[in-house]
């Protein structure tokens, strides 16, 4: 199992999008963690995604299954079609699927009620926590985790205490952030282990953490 860690974009959408194309297509990432900030640019990654699959809104996918099947009964009239089968999984449909996120502080979901701060998510048989702003969590939140994900300090930062591992990917804005570079992380599961990965935006490796378990402790973030 491979995931994707990214937190901070702040609106990035163009490295967004190639980020995520070369989690999905290079990586071959299972899961995409985006910890907020901004939580609605991956509205924003929907949206910019569907206009670039569609292009021509004149040209449906009816259309195009019509002229296949007309192309392929000229080259050979007696064979048995299913051009449905020509379509594969719609790729809005994958990224909603696979991608996992948390919103900001102060976003206004969040605040009405309408989405929830953290979320779960197991890697392997590790329980992990997603969160933005790791000082919102709750002592049960900490308590019940073997790995916290976060973002909010725009730098990329792996702890362990307490017996859990505290993982921040950084940011990934379109420039430095008071001489932070931005950056992403991947977490890869084998059955040797959990090891993370920091890369910079051109994919050159800036730090490589092996992640071993221990029993863990009572523990509060303050």
């Amino acid at each position: 199992m491979k995931v994707g860690i990214v937190s901070d974009t702040h609106g990035n959408l163009s490295g967004l999008l190639d980020l995520v194309d070369y989690l999905l297509n290079e990586v071959k990432a299972d899961k995409i963690f985006h910890l907020g900030d901004n939580y609605s640019d991956i509205d924003e990654l929907f949206s910019l995604k569907r206009s670039l699959i569609k292009g021509s809104t004149d040209y449906s996918d009816h259309d195009f299954l019509s002229d296949v099947t007309s192309f392929m009964k000229a080259k050979d009239p007696d064979a048995k079609l299913d051009p449905t089968s020509l379509l594969h999984e719609d790729e809005i449909t994958k990224l909603k699927r696979i991608i996992v996120r948390v919103p900001e502080d102060g976003n206004s979901l969040l605040k009405a009620g309408e989405i929830a701060k953290t979320a779960l998510e197991m890697i392997g048989d590790r329980i992990a926590t997603l969160v933005h702003n790791v000082k919102t969590l709750r002592k049960e939140d900490i308590e019940g985790s073997d790995i916290i994900f976060y973002g909010g300090t725009h730098k990329h930062q792996v702890d362990n205490l307490g017996g859990r591992w505290f993982l921040n990917p950084g940011h990934f804005m379109e420039e430095d952030d008071e001489g932070k570079h931005p950056t992403f992380g991947v977490l890869e599961a084998t059955p040797q282990g959990l090891t993370l990965f920091i890369y910079s935006t051109d994919k050159i490796k800036v730090l490589s953490r092996a992640l071993t378990f221990g029993p863990r402790t009572k523990m509060t973030v303050k």
